[in-house]
């Protein structure tokens, strides 16, 4: 019986650490991103948390249209929590047939991005701060056979 007797404040102590204890929302604190508005402005989204609450706010081709069998999408991604946007190319060859895809917003060249090979598959620019999401923004594929493909851009 006397081991009984430790027993229960072990119990009372282990119950009482479950309870104080943080759960894992609250021990990390919400990410926020690590540029707002024009300090955003040629830095890549996905390395400064700006992916988190990105949506699409143009794309071409619009899915059931006559466009849609083109090599390439083209979207707008914005971010309010960064107040930025950029351009993302999602290509739609095999890997294996890609030389290398492009992504730019075209009313500023510096955001261009281009990845080689089969990297080349999704491809995002560098963002640009946005007062609001509008825009456009453009890219291209080249194939490994095939290096003329026209540039294809959101409206």
């Amino acid at each position: 019986m006397k081991t009984f007797r430790y027993i229960k404040p072990f119990f009372a102590l282990i119950l009482i650490l479950c309870v104080a204890a943080p759960s894992p929302a609250m021990a990390q604190p919400a990410q926020s991103p690590h540029c707002f508005g024009s300090s955003c402005s040629g830095k890549d989204p996905q390395v400064y948390g700006c992916w988190r609450d990105a949506v699409t706010v143009a794309r071409s081709p619009q899915p059931g249209t006559a466009g849609a069998g083109w090599l390439e999408v083209v979207e707008v991604r914005y971010s309010a929590m960064c107040g930025a946007r950029w351009a993302r190319v999602t290509s739609r060859l095999p890997k294996a047939k890609i030389h290398h895809t492009n992504a730019y917003l075209p009313e500023h060249p510096s955001t261009a991005v281009t990845k080689y090979g089969a990297a080349g598959a999704m491809v995002y620019s560098k963002m640009w701060w946005a007062v609001n999401p509008s825009g456009s923004a453009c890219g291209n594929t080249f194939m490994q056979r095939n290096p003329l493909i026209r540039i294809h851009c959101t409206p």
